[in-house]
C-alpha cells in the first residue's frame, strides 16, 4: 500500500443528524475493498458500540475509540503510518479546540444533513466551523424521503451555503434495523440500501478527487 491516506471527517454541530450512521456505513463500505481506519471521536460511542456487536466473520473497518485529542492525534497518526488507504473521522456534535483541530486535518469534510426544519436552523453554526477550517466539504442528505415538500425545497436552501450535496441516505428502516446488530443497512436483505451505500461511497471518493 504506497498511496497515502484519505481522511473524511463527518461532522454536524447538531445531534441526531446522522454522523455516525453515514461514517459507520462509509467505512465499511471501504473496508470491503482496502485496509480503512475508523476513529470515533464522539464520547457516546456509538460507532465503536456499534463494531462489538459486528460478527467476528465479517470484513470491517479497524475501529479505534479516540476519547480526546490525544488519543485521537495517537490513532490518526498510527493510521497513516500504516497507509489505511482511507480513514473515517465520527466528531461529536460540539465546538472545541478538538474538532477544529481534527478538521483541518481532513481531506474532506462530509455535514449530514436532514431535510427538516429543525437541522435547518442550526446548520450554520456547523458552516461557520466548515469554512473556517477551509477544506474541501459537501453535505450529505439523511433520512432523505423524496415525496416530502421539505425534500424538494432543500437543495436550493443549501445552495446558499456554498457547499455541494455530494450525496444521500435514504430514510430506510435498515439502516436502523442494522446498526444494533452491527451491520451495515446493507446487510440485512434491502436491495434498496445495498444500491444507496455503495453509490454514497464512490461519490464520496470522487468528491475527495474532485473538489
Amino acid at each position: 500500500m504506497t498511496a497515502e491516506s484519505s481522511v473524511v471527517c463527518v461532522f454536524s454541530n447538531k445531534g441526531g443528524s446522522g454522523k455516525t450512521t453515514i461514517a459507520v456505513h462509509l467505512a465499511l463500505a471501504w473496508s470491503q475493498l482496502t485496509p480503512t481506519a475508523l476513529l470515533d471521536t464522539d464520547p457516546q460511542g456509538t460507532a465503536t458500540e456499534w463494531l462489538k456487536r459486528r460478527p467476528a466473520d465479517l470484513k470491517s473497518p479497524v475501529t479505534v475509540a479516540c476519547p480526546g485529542r490525544e488519543a485521537a492525534e495517537r490513532a490518526l497518526r498510527l493510521a497513516r503510518e500504516e497507509r489505511y488507504r482511507f480513514v473515517v473521522i465520527d466528531l461529536p456534535p460540539h465546538a472545541t479546540a478538538q474538532i477544529a483541530w481534527l478538521l483541518q486535518e481532513s481531506d474532506l469534510i462530509l455535514v449530514p444533513t436532514r431535510p427538516t426544519a429543525a437541522d435547518l436552523v442550526t446548520l450554520q453554526q456547523t458552516v461557520d466551523l466548515v469554512h473556517a477550517s477551509k477544506k474541501r466539504a459537501g453535505f450529505i442528505l439523511n433520512a432523505f424521503r423524496p415525496q416530502l415538500v421539505e425534500a424538494r425545497e432543500i437543495t436550493p436552501i443549501l445552495a446558499k451555503y456554498g457547499m455541494p450535496i455530494i450525496g444521500v441516505l435514504g430514510d430506510r428502516i435498515a439502516y436502523s434495523r442494522g446498526l444494533p446488530a452491527g451491520l451495515g443497512g446493507h446487510e440485512v436483505g434491502d436491495p434498496s440500501a445495498d444500491e444507496e451505500v455503495m453509490k454514497l461511497a464512490k461519490r464520496v471518493i470522487k468528491a475527495r478527487n474532485d473538489l
